[in-house]
């Protein structure tokens, strides 16, 4: 067995200072193999009063700090406790990694480090941490850290994921090109895509399961072999102007790779060009999300889209409270309108609100504008609900 990271020569042990129930102590460390650790080694002065412990590994990514293994509960012996970690963990030499050791109860490890601040003794530790968010409370040994180590056989490490993509937001409306850097060209790439809600905390388990953090089926999973230092699989079932989150992890032949996340928006939904007549000589949009939802149904009016309400003389309008009546029918007035109401027009551009119609994604209405002084009928335009 070989250590991997971590330290074993630390001395002049604490003789005063306890790690008590309700503190962990951690310490960050660059490990100095890489390999497959199978246990986590501490070095105990006195136990006192502890009749349980626990131990982790957490690996660093950034500004990120993954759980990466833990030990199962265990009674602390004065001297070195060689403890197996309920699951092999890859360690890549030259990234940090904090070994974490919580008590029950007081018990002094060789030598002092910093102290982090924690709930009641767990079964557990979380997923996530941020050991910079420490109580920085250095023990009075003149060596800030403890001896505590994970060994194991070495090796080829797993690999490393950097530089997530996508972010901000994208051009198309329901897919993604989900991808990575990574160090190695083998294995499998799997991603997965959920609300941020339903993806804080997912771990490397629930990735390659398809499942996001709750460990329920998330809004797109996938996976795909990897031939290239940029791997990506392409996410499906997106919807239109929403905010996601991703999360992404490999696996080959030596192991499971870090975990890299990021977040994107998809674009607004298209938008389609319909002609008018009448003094507003325009071009409309019928924006609608096509869900059968009455709140989604809008009709856009945006330069960004090239669609802007003008006079016969094209020149902008600039108006309040326009008045109008939409239909759910196709070239069809007769009867009372599905919808009536105002909007505001600046500069050209309005939303015109159509809450109350109950047509569905492709199925055609008919608009009335009114003139905004004289509230005369000043045009009729047949719109293609989207």
């Amino acid at each position: 067995m070989t250590l991997l990271v971590g330290v074993d020569n630390l001395s002049g042990g604490d003789t005063t200072h306890n790690a008590g129930a309700g503190y962990a102590r951690d310490g960050g460390y660059v490990a100095v193999e890489s390999g497959t650790a199978t246990q986590l080694r501490l070095q105990v002065n006195n136990t006192l009063l502890s009749t349980s412990a626990i131990m982790a590994i957490y690996r660093v990514d950034g500004a990120v700090i993954n759980l990466v293994g833990q030990t199962a509960t265990f009674t602390p012996a004065t001297g070195w406790n060689n403890i197996n970690l309920q699951s092999p963990v890859s360690i890549t030499q030259g990234v940090t990694y904090w070994l974490l050791l919580h008590a029950n109860n007081s018990i002094r490890p060789v030598n002092g480090g910093p102290q982090w601040a924690c709930a009641d003794f767990p079964s557990t530790f979380p997923a996530l941490q941020d050991p910079l968010d420490t109580e920085s409370s250095v023990w009075s040994g003149s060596v800030q850290g403890f001896n505590i180590y994970a060994d194991g056989t070495t090796g080829p490490s797993a690999a490393t994921l950097s530089d997530p993509t996508p972010s901000g937001t994208l051009e198309t409306q329901t897919t993604a090109t989900i991808g990575c850097t990574t160090d190695q060209s083998t294995g499998t790439l799997y991603v997965v895509v959920d609300s941020a809600a339903n993806m804080a905390g997912i771990t490397d388990a629930q990735i390659i399961a398809g499942t996001n953090a709750n460990d329920a089926t998330p809004v797109f999973d996938g996976s795909g072999a990897i031939s290239t230092t940029s791997p990506s699989v392409g996410a499906t079932g997106l919807v239109a102007n929403t905010a996601y989150a991703y999360a992404i992890v490999q696996v080959n032949d030596n192991g499971e790779s870090n975990v890299v996340s990021g977040t994107f928006t998809t674009a607004e939904e298209a938008a389609q060009e319909v002609d008018g007549d009448g003094d507003f000589a325009i071009a409309l949009v019928a924006a609608q999300a096509g869900t059968g939802q009455a709140a989604a149904r809008k009709l856009r009016l945006t330069e960004v889209n090239e669609l802007e309400l003008r006079s016969e003389t094209g020149a902008l309008i600039t108006a309040s409270g326009v008045n109008f009546e939409w239909y759910d029918k196709f070239g069809n007035t007769t009867g009372e309108p599905d919808v009536t109401g105002s909007f505001d027009v600046v500069n050209g551009e309005a939303v015109v609100p159509l809450f109350g119609s109950v047509l569905d994604e492709g199925q055609p209405g008919t608009l009335i504008l009114y003139h905004p002084s004289l509230n005369t009928v000043n045009g009729l335009y047949r719109l293609l609900v989207e």
